[in-house]
């Protein structure tokens, strides 16, 4: 809906918008919920010292830039 309503143009992601030229806007939003998916559950496993290291390592490689 965000596509239609705003167009290509809205996203700020260059990796979801790099996946959503070359699969299709489907196929991208499935990849990028099912990854944040494995990698939330990946984060419950851990110890909450890896939480944190994680949670800085997101943030400067998806947040930052």
């Amino acid at each position: 809906m965000g596509i239609r309503r705003f167009g290509t143009g809205i996203e700020a992601n260059a990796l979801l918008t790099w996946y959503r030229a070359v699969m299709g806007a489907g196929r991208a939003l499935i990849g990028a919920k099912a990854f944040a998916s494995c990698a939330r559950h990946y984060l419950h496993q851990q110890s909450a010292q890896r939480h944190g290291i994680l949670t800085v390592m997101y943030l400067a490689a998806a947040v930052w830039p």
